[in-house]
């Protein structure tokens, strides 16, 4: 955002499942080298780097195995993290499922209606414990799952 005629403001909006303490330092450092490239006239020079998100994704279907293979290390990191899907839904619906060709329309989309004053004690909620709405939220939401889970495998 320009504030001057010579100055200008970034600002970075990360959500925190996005990035951690780490993944700052590359990030702060790629921008500082962009920024003295620009300033200077130029473009970054960016090395390639030697290993892409695929060969990540690759390598570790190599390292986990298949998770239709019960015997997988994939099936047993599934089962760690997610058991009680695993047992309401069946093991088919793990962690992924067949997408349509093209998108859905209307589908995964509701509406709620939050009253004024569930929305004030929820922002209270939010205030007394040093968090966001979307933390109160996203825990009303994990204890909902849980509680549906826990039904559907009684």
């Amino acid at each position: 955002m320009r504030t001057g005629v010579e100055h200008h403001l970034l600002g970075i909006v990360i959500h925190h499942i996005a990035a951690d303490g780490w993944s700052l330092g590359p990030l702060t450092r790629d921008l500082a080298a962009a920024y003295i490239a620009r300033h200077e006239g130029g473009a970054p020079a960016w090395t390639p780097l030697p290993v892409q998100y695929a060969d990540f994704g690759l390598w570790q279907r190599e390292v986990l195995g298949a998770d239709t293979d019960p015997d997988s290390l994939a099936v047993g990191q599934l089962d760690y993290c997610v058991p009680p899907w695993r047992t309401a839904r069946g093991a088919a619906a793990a962690y992924d499922r067949p997408r349509p060709v093209a998108p859905t329309p209307g589908r995964g989309h509701g509406a709620l209606h939050v009253s004024d004053p569930l929305q004030r004690a929820l922002a209270e909620l939010a205030r007394e414990q040093g968090v966001s709405m979307f933390m109160v939220l996203r825990s009303a939401l994990a204890v909902l799952l849980r509680f549906v889970t826990a039904v559907a495998t009684s």
